[in-house]
């Protein structure tokens, strides 16, 4: 990551952890792509990190307070995010997948629209 981008990771209100910004209230147009290399001080910042809504501890969030402590890199991707993170992301990414495979695309085509 270029050191003049902001990253995209900003403090929630209230209990000092951190989230991902979203839309307008981004401070940057970067996104986590859910692959880490992670150093050791990430162990104390997870012990660190208050559960979320649903009692899980976000690795998102332990990044975040990293932020504060030392450094945290990233590598600037270009090209297509392919969404798997809902049923119906997971879907239309194989599909697109598939219908870009050699081997697969017929199987795709010929079974669009037909209810097979």
């Amino acid at each position: 990551m270029r050191r003049d981008r902001r990253v995209a990771w900003q403090a929630a209100p209230g209990d000092g952890s951190c989230r991902e910004a979203a839309g307008a209230e981004a401070k940057s147009d970067l996104a986590v792509m859910g692959r880490y290399v992670l150093t050791p001080a990430i162990f104390p910042a997870l012990r660190e990190t208050v559960p979320g809504a649903l009692g899980e501890i976000q690795l998102t969030d332990a990044i975040g307070r990293m932020l504060g402590t030392g450094e945290v890199w990233g590598v600037e991707f270009e090209g297509e995010l392919l969404d798997v993170g809902t049923p119906a992301g997971w879907l239309a990414t194989n599909m697109r997948l598939a219908r870009d495979h050699p081997e697969f695309r017929n199987a795709v085509i010929g079974t669009a629209g037909t209810g097979a």
